[in-house]
């Protein structure tokens, strides 16, 4: 779900979702996220990306665990990425 739109967490709920990834949530919606189950992982909260391996271990998904320094290492892993990607004509 986008920015600015304090809506968007009504439509996880009534859409029955497992998990919500948002660029910024509301300390209410985290309560309301947590009180129904539903994983959320909120990308503008300050290492707010580790909270993707608590919904990685809730759907039994394997991973490896990241420590590194996401904004240097960014560029390298979107390249890793787009090698994987197969070829668009």
């Amino acid at each position: 779900m986008g920015q600015g739109n304090p809506e968007s967490a009504d439509a996880i709920i009534a859409r029955d979702s497992d998990i919500f990834v948002a660029d910024t949530l509301s300390q209410q919606n985290k309560n309301q996220c947590d009180k129904l189950g539903i994983c959320w992982i909120a990308c503008r909260d300050e290492n707010g990306f580790k909270r993707f391996s608590y919904a990685l271990d809730k759907f039994h998904i394997p991973y490896t665990n990241y420590n590194g320094n996401l904004d240097a290492d960014l560029p390298t892993i979107l390249d890793e990425l787009l090698s994987l990607t197969p070829a668009q004509s």
